[in-house]
Order: structure tokens, then sequence, then C-alpha cells
């Protein structure tokens, strides 16, 4: 399918996603903003947003379900593959965090939601655990993502 010099079509984007995200970065390269398909560009957009969004609260949701384990399930000889869970986690976390700086805000304002879902989930798994009913062990997202604070977690929880 070639295009013509004129407006991308939004049937094109029905069609063919990539060739329309091709036509359109050459479209915004030129700087030919006349023939640009604006509401498609917006569509496209908000749901780069919403991924991150959903990215972000996901790897949360991971980490704050692992640190929960990682400190109240007991009977665990070999806490490896929950601290190599919640360093991947934390690393993605710091990534996203650093592209998309205000990130933070929205991880904020959303840790109730994910504080909820984490311990929901964690005593569905182990329901003869007593975890705690509110968050405690971090102030910040920083502190949460930190490397020190999984260092810090391993020094309360050796024997």
């Amino acid at each position: 399918m070639t295009l013509t010099p004129t407006k991308i079509s939004t049937d094109l984007y029905d069609q063919d996603l990539m060739l329309w995200y091709q036509e359109t970065i050459t479209r915004l390269k030129e700087h030919d903003f006349n023939d640009l398909d604006i509401e498609n560009l917006i569509e496209e957009i908000e749901s780069l947003a919403n991924r991150e969004r959903r990215e972000l609260k996901s790897r949360l949701f991971v980490l704050v379900c692992h640190y929960l384990k990682r400190l109240y399930v007991p009977s665990r000889q070999d806490y490896r593959g929950w601290d190599a869970t919640i360093r991947e986690q934390q690393r993605q976390l710091r990534q996203i965090l650093k592209d998309s700086p205000s990130l933070k805000n929205y991880a904020h304002a959303q840790f109730p939601e994910i504080w909820t879902d984490a311990l929901e989930e964690v005593n569905a798994n182990y329901p003869n655990v007593a975890f705690p009913q509110a968050w405690s062990l971090t102030q910040t997202i920083d502190e949460l993502v930190s490397p020190e604070f999984l260092v810090k977690l391993n020094q309360q929880t050796q024997p």
C-alpha cells in the first residue's frame, strides 16, 4: 500500500497500524502537521500514557507483594527467589521513574489501592499468615525502590 502525499487517512490506522505509525512519524519529522490524523494520534499518545501508568502500578503491586512475603511468610530458608524479584521490580521502577519523574506523584496517589490489592493477594495465598493491615515500611516511593531498602530488610530478617 502506498500513500499519496495527502492527509493520512483514518482507514490506514484501521488497516495497517505500523504503516500508520511510520507515516505519522514521517509527517511529524517533516513538520507536516496539516496532514496528520490528529484524532488517532491523540488516542495513541493517551494509550501510551495509560500503558506507562499500568506498568508502574503492576510493578509496584508485585514489589509490595514480595516485600510482604519476604517479611511475614515464615519457614523460608532461602529468600533468593523473592529477593531477585524484588531487585528486578526495583530496577524497573527506578528506570520508569527516571524516564518519567512525574509518575512518582501518580505512584504516591495510587499506593493505597496498590497496598489494598497486594494485601488481598498475599492473604489469599497465605491465609494463615498475619500480615499488617497498614503499610509502614517506607514513607516514599524513592525508599521503596532503593536497593538499600532490600539490604535493610535482609539485615532485619537475618537470624
